[in-house]
């Protein structure tokens, strides 16, 4: 009896062992027969340190793809944001002149600096400091927490706006990221081990110059690739085909599609004057960005167009400007 009950132990464990393998073998053998051709060059590479406010280009500097987003040094995109006095995040759909305010890096890269229109610099250290106050909020129904960065930066903040309480978060890479495939509208879409920090969707935003040149020709008054708060700019390709990109590799990054980028209000605010418009660009990408009815995402899209393509990482590496820009296409 006691030889069967080891017997069937012995096999239940080598076929458990058997079938995972077999399962490991036939992904990476569909992982290495998928065949990616060249599709453009980076032509420029933006982190945007704070939720909402200015990006730092990085032309000369190569930038790592993380697990959770671009990040350069201890600096990670998105690893600042703004909250109210009841924790809730705020951004420039509230308050537009949020774009005006300009990030820098100290020349050790161990302070960010802020500035803004008459008033004096604000020096953060890029590291969260833990001895401050813990504070749990949520981004779309995704919970995140980040050390309040001081009552400095809370006077600073309200010499700005008109809105007074509003403090300023920093995340830390010991804190758990956002679970993107815990969205309650996105979710299929990622992966179990996809974290970002105060980003709204995915860990990254990727447009082509040749779809910004395509909607200016279609606007009276043109806009600027700032009005999208991309990560990844790419030339050297036809307008809009980042949209059939499924899966991209630049540098020794590789990453994987979401979903196209469907846009709001944030777009209609000039990233110079802080102003927001009432209809552009909006009203014209919903001329000819809508999704079809048939689409997968038509319903969680809703009204909003599409500009611009999120991915999700698949393999960490670092990019730079210049970088062919390889993808599987659909």
């Amino acid at each position: 009896m006691l030889y069967n009950q080891t017997f069937g132990l012995i096999l239940a464990i080598s076929s458990t062992f058997i079938t995972t393998y077999a399962i490991y073998y036939l992904t990476r053998k569909r992982k290495s027969s998928k065949r990616f051709i060249e599709v453009g060059r980076v032509s420029d590479i933006i982190i945007y340190p704070v939720k909402s406010f200015k990006g730092i280009s990085f032309h000369d500097d190569e930038v790592e793809c993380s697990m959770r987003g671009l990040k350069y040094g201890s600096l990670r995109d998105r690893k600042f944001m703004v909250v109210n006095e009841n924790n809730r995040f705020a951004t420039a759909r509230q308050e537009p002149t949020m774009q005006l305010i300009e990030p820098s890096l100290s020349d050790d890269r161990q302070n960010l600096i802020l500035s803004a229109k008459d008033q004096e610099p604000l020096r953060l250290p890029v590291n969260a400091d833990l001895a401050q106050p813990l504070v749990h909020t949520s981004i779309f129904g995704l919970d995140i927490c980040g050390y309040e960065c001081g009552k400095a930066a809370e006077a600073w903040l309200s010499k700005i706006f008109k809105y007074q309480g509003y403090k300023l978060l920093a995340h830390d890479d010991d804190l758990n990221g956002r679970k993107l495939a815990d969205d309650p509208k996105w979710k299929s879409k990622s992966l179990y081990k996809d974290e970002a920090l105060f980003t709204d969707l995915a860990q990254y935003l990727l447009i082509s110059e040749a779809s910004l040149d395509d909607l200016n020709t279609r606007l009276d008054k043109s806009v600027t690739m700032a009005r999208f708060r991309p990560n990844i700019v790419v030339n050297r390709c036809s307008a809009f085909a980042e949209d059939t990109w499924s899966e991209i590799k630049i540098g020794s990054a590789h990453l994987y599609q979401t979903h196209l980028c469907g846009r709001c209000r944030m777009t209609l605010v000039d990233p110079e004057t802080g102003v927001m418009a009432q209809n552009e660009p909006l009203k014209t990408l919903r001329k000819f960005r809508m999704v079809d009815s048939s689409h997968p995402d038509a319903k969680a899209l809703g009204v909003a167009p599409v500009f611009g393509v999120n991915f999700n990482i698949v393999e960490v590496g670092n990019i730079k400007v210049g970088d062919i820009v390889y993808a599987t296409v659909e």
